[in-house]
């Protein structure tokens, strides 16, 4: 029976593996690079073909479209589809060569050998790999072409966008191996009309399964755009999508089976937008079980995918496995209503998004500084009991800012002035409200704006992160840092104002002997560790292990226990814990997010790939506290507590006996926001708002102490 079960094994699997083989030798993809044109684009242009066919087996989506180490030029984000990561293409990566072509190359003409039986080169593959190699993940020009070409599949290329003396021929930077060669094609051509495209790629698909072509009609009117009239960009633009819409239709009548997949993309956006660092480009993809918007595990978002995610979805649908190192997921589809309606209004939030939050929050900063050093000099110079009624009314203003830019979310704004304006008038109203309201109850006054952004924040993050998600403090979809989960921003919110809350809950309810208050805070914070580690949560380690660390601190704290050395132990073992649970549920999982793919990769590289995870993270955190704004908060926060320690002592006296559980929860939240800064790459972002919310939080009690008897 064990002989004959083993051959039945046996016999499937070699069956199976025999059905792979013939499925993925008869199946094709057919790549097209539509540079030059928006969401906008699609969404209000005549495209009856494309919009016919999202309601059979076409989606479309938006894509982030930005290259490695903030690079801005085309070539590194043509690079980047085909190396499954953000890289970086150097000075010449638009240039590509025929074999045997000479081109103008710095005054004189130049040519470069293509070897073997290929037909294109990028010659400047060597510099895009030193470039590559110095970044702190894996990123190898030609990974795509290079797993196509070991696995029998070859390729061709076709197309460019050459204007006005440059060459633009990024395109084969998708279809490279890592000697920066396609076996087919020819780059030294234009594609820039339906017939020639269609006859390109069926020449193509004579001898490759994978063809990128680029139609480089939209891109060339950008490129042209100094010399053209206003009207007549207009009417080439529309021209060009009539054009793409008339390719896509007969691809689609041609090509409609389950062995062929096309994919229509602009790699780069419109000039005028890439000028602006508006890098959020259209993509349609069209196959079986396709159908309305494109999304990833990469994003978890309806409608939104990265560059990094076009090579394993090609790996996919071609029945090829995606190595651990490259960093997007498969492309899927989830069905929508009206899927053009809703890319563009996803687009329209970016872009406002993207406009206000540098401005938003750097005005915030500047307050905030303002406020403390204010607040300070008052307190030094006595006349703390004059301004109490003018400062606490601002300082709950402040806090109740992360909440009011969560919920400014979900209206859609005409344009990015409002939210400049009514994020800042409703945060003050809101503290001018609860300061009228609770200005003789200051516990409640301080707990108010905590648990409303504490409640907002963990019921959002519960839907799928939806509020965060275009948020001035939350993810932005054109920076792509994050696309899913609770960020930097938030983290630190959410974890000042669970200890704030559950301090003043226990002033409040004094009744509680110390062993329970240590118990119930233990306990919130290792739910809370969970919601912002677990994948499908927050899924976001260091913040995780700042949440574990101040609930054990609070914990400590709750009873009466002086913090020692040996304490640091405990917290190390806390830490080490709650991210080895995390790190292995998250692994498993299969949402996994951007940490289980840390592991594999490190995992498949050795330990090479840990130290360059811990540098790159110690890098950007040193980075940050020596540029970001956030560090301001920091230093005026320090300056302010050292200050008032000199000058006003006789205050904090009278402060820790009127409130001393919560300035338990303030010193809590302190600790915290150290581990913050360490331990999370932009740890700066989340300690600096733990330390405001504390600071705030401290500075209002200590008005109202001024000026009220110990009773109250």
């Amino acid at each position: 029976m064990i002989l004959f079960v083993l051959i039945l094994f046996f016999l499937t699997a070699t069956i199976g593996a025999a059905e792979l083989a013939d499925n993925k030798e008869s199946r094709r993809i057919i790549f097209i690079a539509l540079s030059g044109i928006s969401a906008e684009d699609l969404a209000t242009g005549d495209l009856p073909n494309i919009k016919d066919n999202l309601t059979k087996n076409t989606a479309v989506g938006l894509m982030n479209s930005r290259a490695g180490k903030g690079a801005l030029d085309s070539a590194s984000s043509y690079l980047s589809i085909g190396v499954g990561a953000r890289a970086r293409a150097g000075k010449f990566g638009n240039l590509a060569v025929d074999k045997g072509e000479s081109v103008e190359f710095r005054g004189s003409e130049r040519s470069f050998p293509v070897l073997g039986l290929n037909q294109v080169l990028s010659p400047s593959f060597p510099e895009m790999s030193r470039l590559n190699s110095k970044l702190s993940y894996t990123a190898i020009p030609g990974t795509l072409g290079d797993l196509l070409s070991q696995a029998g599949i070859k390729r061709a290329v076709f197309g460019n966008t050459d204007a006005l003396g440059n060459y633009h021929r990024e395109i084969n930077l998708i279809a490279m191996d890592t000697n920066g060669l396609t076996s087919q094609g020819s780059v030294n051509r234009k594609v820039n009309d339906p017939d020639s495209a269609f006859a390109a790629i069926e020449e193509g698909l004579k001898g490759s399964q994978f063809v990128v072509l680029e139609y480089g009609e939209a891109a060339g009117i950008g490129y042209l755009r100094d010399f053209l009239t206003d009207h007549q960009v207009e009417v080439r633009r529309k021209r060009s999508l009539r054009d793409i819409d008339e390719l896509f239709g007969r691809l689609s009548k041609a090509f409609s089976n389950k062995e062929t997949m096309i994919i229509m993309v602009a790699p780069y956006p419109p000039i005028e937008l890439a000028k602006s660092k508006l890098f959020q480009t259209p993509m349609i993809i069209s196959a079986e079980g396709y159908k309305g918007l494109l999304t990833s595990t990469s994003t978890r978002w309806r409608g939104m995918v990265a560059n990094s995610d076009i090579a394993p979805t090609i790996l996919s649908f071609l029945g090829l496995p995606t190595p651990a190192h490259l960093r997007g997921r498969p492309i899927k589809s989830v069905t929508a209503d009206d899927a053009l309606a809703d890319i563009e209004n996803i687009e329209k939030k970016s872009f406002t998004n993207f406009a206000t939050r540098s401005q938003l929050l750097s005005a915030f900063i500047t307050v905030v500084i303002i406020i403390l050093l204010t607040t300070t000099l008052i307190f030094l110079l006595g006349s703390a009991k004059t301004w109490s009624a003018y400062l606490q009314p601002l300082l709950l203003g402040l806090t109740f800012f992360p909440a009011v830019a969560l919920l400014a979310n979900i209206i859609d704004y005409p344009t990015p002035t409002y939210p400049l304006i009514i994020i800042p008038l409703v945060s003050l109203a809101a503290g001018f409200a609860t300061w009228l309201i609770w200005r003789q109850n200051p516990i409640v006054a301080v707990a108010v704006p905590s648990l409303v952004a504490f409640w907002l924040i963990i019921i959002q993050l519960f839907i799928g992160s939806i509020l965060e998600r275009n948020s001035v403090m939350g993810m932005s979809s054109i920076i792509g840092a994050r696309f899913y989960g609770v960020g930097n921003e938030y983290t630190g919110v959410l974890l000042a104002t669970a200890a704030l809350s559950l301090t003043a809950f226990f002033t409040k309810r004094s009744s509680f002997s110390k062993k329970t208050m240590g118990a119930i805070a233990l306990s919130l914070f290792l739910i809370l560790t969970f919601v912002i580690g677990f994948p499908s949560l927050g899924a976001n380690v260091g913040g995780a292990l700042a949440t574990i660390a101040l609930g054990i601190v609070l914990t400590l704290l709750l009873q009466g226990i002086r913090l020692t050395g040996k304490h640091a132990l405990f917290i190390l073992l806390g830490m080490g814990a709650a991210v080895g649970v995390i790190l292995g549920a998250d692994y498993f999982s299969s949402n996994s997010s951007h940490a289980a793919r840390a592991v594999s990769s490190a995992k498949a590289s050795g330990g090479g790939q840990i130290v360059n995870i811990i540098t790159r993270k110690l890098a950007t955190n040193i980075r940050l506290i020596k540029f970001s704004s956030w560090t301001n908060i920091l230093s005026a926060s320090a300056f302010a507590v050292i200050a008032l320690k000199i000058g006003a002592a006789g205050a904090l006296t009278k402060l820790n006996q009127d409130y001393s559980l919560l300035l338990i929860g303030i010193r809590a939240i302190v600790v915290g926001s150290v581990v913050a800064l360490l331990l999370n790459d932009s740890g700066v972002v989340t300690a600096a708002i733990m330390v405001l919310y504390a600071v705030c939080a401290w500075f209002y009690l200590l008005l109202n102490s001024s000026r009220s008897p110990a009773s109250q």
